[in-house]
């Protein structure tokens, strides 16, 4: 292979990873959109759920806070007593 088949070459690889390169930044742009617009729609839906029954997203609230309350309670206690 001669000088100029190497360069050749050479731009070959990189002209071919420029555009690897960019795929991936492409695809990557879709799927953080794609994240982004999931997550409102799952915040969209949260929103809607607690403003049509307000009182059951407080008492779950509570219900989730307290066993959570209880349950860090007992895993400290338990590591104090060793």
């Amino acid at each position: 292979m001669d000088y100029e088949q190497g360069r050749q070459a050479g731009e070959s690889m990189l002209e071919s990873a420029k555009n690897t390169v960019d795929d991936v930044r492409h695809h990557a742009h879709e799927y953080y959109e794609q994240g982004r617009e999931k997550a409102r729609d799952v915040k969209r839906r949260i929103e809607s759920d607690i403003a049509d029954a307000p009182l059951a997203s407080v008492s779950a609230a509570c219900a989730i806070g307290l066993v959570l309350g209880v349950g860090i309670g007992v895993l400290i206690g338990s590591s104090m007593n060793r």
